[in-house]
């Protein structure tokens, strides 16, 4: 077994959930930040061995033995969270706190295909499904968590709502047995996992179904990390897609495809245009619309409106194209500078906008590849207008304290 990897089947229900008791026990207490600073702290002089056990079970680092409490280490070798690392140890779980509640996931860092991911985004996301709940006046009977993870949507549907079904769905079967587990420390007992993509294998409509999907572009494809496609959107549209049509009436979509961004789309039998409206031959049309919960920023899925090519705008792109690719340098080089600024500044301006999916989001998503590579052939053609005097530029000390005088 791996450090992070073969959580599914390895580690023992029980002698788990009694060493998760007994660190609660302790008064232990920890946020999980992101990986980046993770790293950042982890590196800091004198953190390279646990102290206490927010070393060990937090900041994933190496301990000995001697640090923990009477019986933990004989816990954490019965729930096989253990591997041994030269003459010390470490744990192949972190525990993160959420309010009252504790969370188990995978330690840090996350490198195996089936690692189980508690963040900074689950805080946000969870942040924006009690919002809802507490503002919400239509009764919720079944919701769902797509994409799972360690539960933590579900959790905290099922505290609120303890009458609800609630659905547990992720394709790692790792996330779903920690989901169980984490919802047995939370006295859940109104949420149930299923090994699903989506919402294939759950039958049924929802009265809420909330996702927290991964979004990024992962070379290695880990399942808690990668979104699909060019862009790491492919799953939260395809999540979209397939909600739409399992959300009850009056029902809510609530997910977080990006950092700081959720998204929440009621139905409504009342509505009768949208985009996104679907007409069927037993009812009225149905209408999505945006609503905003949590204190995160609420969007759509990336969402942008295409320029016309024969359009001002359009007519912009093509001179900016012109004069970038041109071998021209001075005040034509600078206006398309400033012009191709402009240009992407209101483009990101409407692509970061909240609002729903267009219908032509897949032109969409073509003129936002096209920016970026106008964006391109700009930056190269500046660096190829300074490459000549950059690579006479001296690259000693000496001689850069000289072209430092002599710029004066």
């Amino acid at each position: 077994m791996t450090l992070q990897g073969g959580l599914a089947g390895a580690l023992n229900d029980s002698a788990l959930l009694q060493l998760v008791g007994m660190v609660r026990d302790t008064g232990y207490r920890f946020v999980t930040v992101s990986p980046m600073t993770h790293q950042r702290v982890n590196s800091r002089p004198g953190n390279e061995s646990a102290v206490n056990l927010a070393g060990v079970f937090g900041w994933s680092r190496p301990f000995s033995q001697q640090i923990l409490p009477v019986g933990m280490f004989e816990l954490m070798r019965h729930a096989d969270a253990l591997v041994e690392i030269g003459k010390e140890w470490k744990s192949k779980i972190r525990i993160s706190t959420l309010d009252d509640k504790f969370f188990v996931h995978s330690a840090y860092p996350t490198i195996s295909s089936d690692s189980v991911f508690f963040g900074p985004d689950t805080y946000r996301f969870t942040s924006a499904i009690m919002a809802h709940l507490e503002a919400c006046k239509t009764p919720i009977r079944r919701a769902v968590d797509i994409c799972c993870g360690a539960g933590s949507g579900a959790i905290v549907i099922a505290k609120a709502v303890s009458d609800a079904e609630i659905v547990m769905t992720d394709i790692n079967s790792a996330a779903l047995r920690l989901a169980r587990v984490n919802a047995a420390l939370a006295d859940v007992h109104n949420a149930k996992p299923y090994l699903s993509s989506i919402l294939s294998a759950v039958e049924g409509t929802f009265d809420l179904i909330v996702a927290n999907p991964p979004y990024l572009v992962d070379s290695s494809l880990r399942a808690y990390r990668h979104g699909g496609g060019p862009l790491g959107a492919s799953l939260s549209l395809a999540i979209v897609e397939s909600a739409i049509e399992r959300l009850a009436s009056a029902g809510m979509l609530s997910f977080t495809p990006a950092p700081r961004s959720s998204m929440a789309l009621t139905r409504s039998r009342r509505s009768r245009d949208s985009s996104l409206a679907r007409r069927t031959s037993h009812g009225p049309t149905k209408k999505l619309t945006p609503t905003y919960s949590g204190r995160a920023r609420v969007r759509a899925i990336p969402k942008c409106r295409p320029h016309r090519s024969g359009g001002a705008d359009g007519k912009k792109k093509v001179s900016v194209m012109a004069a970038v690719k041109s071998k021209e340098t001075g005040h034509d080089r600078d206006s398309a500078g400033n012009e191709l600024h402009r240009l992407l500044s209101s483009f990101n301006r409407k692509r970061l906008s909240p609002g729903l999916p267009t219908p032509s989001w897949r032109r969409d998503i073509d003129e936002m590849a096209a920016l970026l590579r106008l964006e391109g052939e700009f930056l190269e053609a500046q660096r190829q207008a300074v490459r000549e005097s950059a690579s006479a530029a001296p690259v000693d000390p000496a001689g850069s304290r000289h072209g430092l005088r002599a710029s004066r």
